[in-house]
Protein backbone atom coordinates (compact mmCIF):
# COMPACT_ATOMS: atom_id res chain seq x y z
CA UNK A 1 0.00 0.00 0.00
CA UNK A 2 2.97 2.10 0.00
CA UNK A 3 2.96 2.71 -3.41
CA UNK A 4 -0.28 4.47 -2.62
CA UNK A 5 0.50 6.23 0.39
CA UNK A 6 0.00 10.04 -1.52
CA UNK A 7 -3.77 8.85 -1.50
CA UNK A 8 -4.37 6.77 1.89
CA UNK A 9 -4.31 8.50 5.21
CA UNK A 10 -5.06 5.45 7.28
CA UNK A 11 -5.32 1.76 7.11
CA UNK A 12 -7.69 0.61 10.25
CA UNK A 13 -8.43 -3.06 11.38
CA UNK A 14 -10.69 -3.49 14.30
CA UNK A 15 -10.17 -7.65 14.49
CA UNK A 16 -7.34 -8.17 16.38
CA UNK A 17 -8.92 -6.83 19.81
CA UNK A 18 -5.62 -4.21 20.77
CA UNK A 19 -4.87 -1.09 20.79
CA UNK A 20 -1.62 0.30 18.80
CA UNK A 21 -0.72 2.19 15.97
CA UNK A 22 2.32 0.74 13.90
CA UNK A 23 3.38 2.67 10.48
CA UNK A 24 5.38 0.85 7.45
CA UNK A 25 6.97 3.20 5.40
CA UNK A 26 4.86 6.65 4.61
CA UNK A 27 1.27 4.49 6.06
CA UNK A 28 0.12 4.34 9.67
CA UNK A 29 -1.66 1.46 10.63
CA UNK A 30 -4.19 1.96 13.12
CA UNK A 31 -5.87 -1.60 15.43
CA UNK A 32 -9.03 -0.60 16.80
CA UNK A 33 -9.98 -2.17 19.62
CA UNK A 34 -13.42 -1.96 18.78
CA UNK A 35 -14.84 -5.14 20.68
CA UNK A 36 -16.24 -5.68 24.03
CA UNK A 37 -13.70 -8.74 25.05
CA UNK A 38 -10.57 -10.39 24.17
CA UNK A 39 -10.86 -13.90 23.12
CA UNK A 40 -9.10 -16.56 24.88
CA UNK A 41 -9.53 -19.54 23.76
CA UNK A 42 -10.03 -23.41 25.59
CA UNK A 43 -6.89 -23.53 27.30
CA UNK A 44 -7.86 -20.59 29.37
CA UNK A 45 -11.91 -20.73 29.97
CA UNK A 46 -12.29 -19.12 32.90
CA UNK A 47 -15.69 -17.65 34.34
CA UNK A 48 -16.28 -14.15 34.55
CA UNK A 49 -19.82 -13.72 34.71
CA UNK A 50 -22.64 -15.75 37.23
CA UNK A 51 -23.16 -19.18 36.53
CA UNK A 52 -26.68 -18.37 34.68
CA UNK A 53 -24.75 -16.39 32.14
CA UNK A 54 -22.22 -18.64 31.74
CA UNK A 55 -25.05 -21.52 30.97
CA UNK A 56 -26.89 -18.98 28.73
CA UNK A 57 -23.77 -17.62 26.68
CA UNK A 58 -21.56 -21.20 26.43
CA UNK A 59 -18.66 -18.75 24.60
CA UNK A 60 -18.34 -16.10 27.17
CA UNK A 61 -15.71 -18.19 29.27
CA UNK A 62 -13.92 -17.99 25.71
CA UNK A 63 -13.30 -14.30 26.80
CA UNK A 64 -11.92 -12.00 29.11
CA UNK A 65 -15.06 -9.74 28.85
CA UNK A 66 -14.49 -5.66 28.93
CA UNK A 67 -17.49 -4.29 31.55
CA UNK A 68 -17.98 -1.83 28.46
CA UNK A 69 -17.92 -1.85 25.28
CA UNK A 70 -15.35 0.09 23.12
CA UNK A 71 -15.99 2.02 20.31
CA UNK A 72 -14.21 5.40 19.29
CA UNK A 73 -14.62 8.42 16.94
CA UNK A 74 -11.73 9.57 14.22
CA UNK A 75 -11.50 13.32 13.18
CA UNK A 76 -9.99 13.86 9.66
CA UNK A 77 -8.45 16.83 8.89
CA UNK A 78 -7.41 15.68 5.05
CA UNK A 79 -5.58 19.28 4.65
CA UNK A 80 -3.29 18.62 7.44
CA UNK A 81 -2.93 14.74 6.71
CA UNK A 82 -3.91 14.57 10.81
CA UNK A 83 -6.49 11.65 12.59
CA UNK A 84 -7.59 12.13 16.04
CA UNK A 85 -8.74 9.52 17.82
CA UNK A 86 -11.30 10.08 20.90
CA UNK A 87 -10.51 7.48 23.53
CA UNK A 88 -12.39 5.71 25.48
CA UNK A 89 -11.68 2.92 28.52
CA UNK A 90 -13.01 0.25 29.76
CA UNK A 91 -12.44 -2.31 32.67
CA UNK A 92 -12.08 -5.79 33.11
CA UNK A 93 -14.64 -8.19 34.21
CA UNK A 94 -13.06 -10.80 35.63
CA UNK A 95 -9.58 -11.67 34.55
CA UNK A 96 -7.30 -10.49 32.28
CA UNK A 97 -5.21 -12.45 29.88
CA UNK A 98 -1.88 -12.09 31.84
CA UNK A 99 -3.87 -12.82 35.13
CA UNK A 100 -4.89 -15.97 33.29
CA UNK A 101 -1.55 -16.73 32.25
CA UNK A 102 -1.72 -15.94 28.81
CA UNK A 103 1.86 -14.65 27.69
CA UNK A 104 1.68 -11.73 24.80
CA UNK A 105 3.28 -12.14 22.06
CA UNK A 106 6.57 -10.68 21.49
CA UNK A 107 5.65 -6.89 20.04
CA UNK A 108 2.31 -6.71 22.48
CA UNK A 109 2.41 -5.25 25.89
CA UNK A 110 -0.25 -6.87 28.51
CA UNK A 111 -1.96 -3.66 29.81
CA UNK A 112 -0.63 -1.09 26.68
CA UNK A 113 -1.82 -2.72 24.07
CA UNK A 114 -4.10 -5.97 25.18
CA UNK A 115 -6.10 -3.62 27.17
CA UNK A 116 -9.96 -2.67 27.62
CA UNK A 117 -9.54 0.71 26.35
CA UNK A 118 -8.72 2.56 23.06
CA UNK A 119 -5.82 5.29 23.58
CA UNK A 120 -6.55 9.19 22.97
CA UNK A 121 -3.96 10.29 19.90
CA UNK A 122 -3.26 12.29 16.93
CA UNK A 123 -1.69 10.23 13.71
CA UNK A 124 0.44 12.31 11.71
CA UNK A 125 0.36 11.52 7.84
CA UNK A 126 4.18 11.28 7.31
CA UNK A 127 3.52 12.36 3.13
CA UNK A 128 2.55 15.58 3.90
Amino acid sequence: MNAAADKVLLAVNGHTHIDHVDRAGKLSYLHVNSASYKWVGGSYRNKSYPAEVHSKFRWVEYTCPYRDSLFTTLTIDPANGRIDVKGRESQWVGKSPSQLGITAKPDRTDGKEICPKIRSRRIVSAVN
